[in-house]
């Protein structure tokens, strides 16, 4: 095994994907050539290189990594393999969502600059900031929308129950299914209503927000990089040499 490591130190992996590939065709469930062929996928040579951030595989690799896993778990002669490579897929979702919130954060730090170098497009920024919202920025009384929703979950119920028990009396139906639409645009009108769209947002208020997401995304960061560094420490006595 030690020639599909040093194919792998050496970038060949073309050559290490047919090493590791023989060996599997001979011993089907040997843990280091399923390894090694999640590392192929990888693109890395070990899997202690995912200390290191410029190491990290890009995320169009993520789907094929995940299948060179779980077909490695698949394949896996006992609990204890399956286990060492569940982690090993736990260490890579880790890797995919510190990538993920690095990609963010250099983006946000982008915006700020953008921003600091034409601080007079407070309108612009934040007609498009605002608008990333799924569905509705900055909602108040959220209780109200809440209880709208129950509301409306039981008359759900309500208009199930009868058209059970008034099989034939389809006015009833009809007369409970309106009741149930005024009901939601009854919501949808209150949800308008109380929303806090940020009109008068000024330039400082711009850059503290910036600020604030930037930060959010580097504490979030630093906590998958400790998680990592941890599970690298796991792996590493359970890892081939």
């Amino acid at each position: 095994m030690d020639h599909g490591k040093r194919m792998l130190e050496d970038g060949d992996f073309e050559g290490a994907e047919q090493y590791y590939n023989s060996v599997l065709k001979r011993y089907p469930d040997d843990r280091d050539a399923l390894l090694g062929l999640v590392l192929v996928t990888a693109r890395i040579s070990d899997l202690q290189k995912l200390r290191d951030r410029s190491s990290y595989p890009p995320v169009e690799y993520q789907e094929a990594i995940y299948a060179s896993i779980d077909s490695a778990i698949v394949s896996s002669s006992g609990p204890e393999d399956r286990r060492f490579f569940g982690k090993v897929n736990d260490l890579f979702s880790l890797v995919f969502k510190c990538s993920s919130n690095n990609a963010e954060e250099a983006a946000l730090a982008e915006e700020r600059e953008a921003f600091r170098r034409d601080r007079e497009n407070v309108e612009i920024y934040r007609s498009k900031r605002y608008s990333r919202e799924k569905i509705f920025p900055h909602v108040r009384f959220k209780g109200w929308l809440n209880v709208f929703k129950l509301m409306l979950i039981a008359v759900g119920i309500i208009l199930t129950a009868l058209a059970g028990h008034y099989g034939k009396d389809t006015m009833s139906i009809v007369l409970f299914a309106f009741f149930v639409l005024v009901l939601l645009l009854i919501a949808v009108i209150v949800h308008i209503l109380v929303t806090d769209y940020p009109e008068d947002i000024t330039a400082e208020e711009v850059e503290e927000e910036l600020d604030q997401s930037i930060n959010e995304h580097s504490v979030q960061i630093e906590r998958y990089e400790k998680k990592i560094i941890r599970l690298c420490d796991d792996l590493a006595g359970e890892t081939p040499g």
